[in-house]
């Protein structure tokens, strides 16, 4: 009877040790879950649809995959779902970091530098403009006063012509 008792005691505490950390992963994981809906709700519509778009995908694909090792079939194709863990996106979100520091630190200079030669292309992409519209304006402009006077002096010219070619003739 005292194994028996003993033999309980000790699954008694280890099941109490298990749940105790079932509790305080699951705590954690309720946190996590809070915090990242705080988050989704704060970003802007657009980003929101798609992390919708991407959990939907996910959870999809789980749930496929849970049926198939349930039922022992094939396992959905992976294709359009990010598989990655969360220790994969962290180390992603690390590396793109660094990265984004890396160019920060660089250089602070380079990103002021473009913003001006934008600005500075932009000014004369509208000066190119305004001149090309003049430009065009005074060829219009051109045009109109020589069909005004060409004409007559093309006929002008050719009767000069024909009276030269007369007086020579004679």
């Amino acid at each position: 009877c005292n194994k028996k008792d003993e033999k309980y005691n000790t699954a008694l505490a280890e099941f109490d040790k298990v749940d105790e950390e079932f509790r305080a992963i699951k705590g954690r994981s309720k946190a996590a879950l809070e915090e990242s809906r705080e988050v989704v709700q704060n970003v802007e519509e657009d980003l929101r649809e798609q992390y919708n778009e991407i959990e939907a995908k996910r959870t999809q694909y789980d749930r496929d995959l849970t049926a198939a090792e349930a039922n022992g079939t094939t396992p959905p194709s992976a294709d359009g779902v990010d598989v990655r863990t969360v220790d994969e996106l962290q180390a992603e979100l690390n590396r793109q970091q660094a990265k984004l520091e890396l160019n920060l630190n660089t250089n602070p200079g380079v990103v002021e530098q473009y913003e001006k030669r934008k600005r500075d292309i932009e000014v004369l992409e509208k000066t190119i403009e305004t001149k090309q519209k003049s430009a065009e304006k005074i060829e219009r402009s051109i045009k109109a006063a020589r069909d005004n006077w060409q004409p007559g002096l093309e006929k002008l010219v050719a009767s000069i012509g024909e009276k030269f070619s007369a007086s020579f003739d004679r």
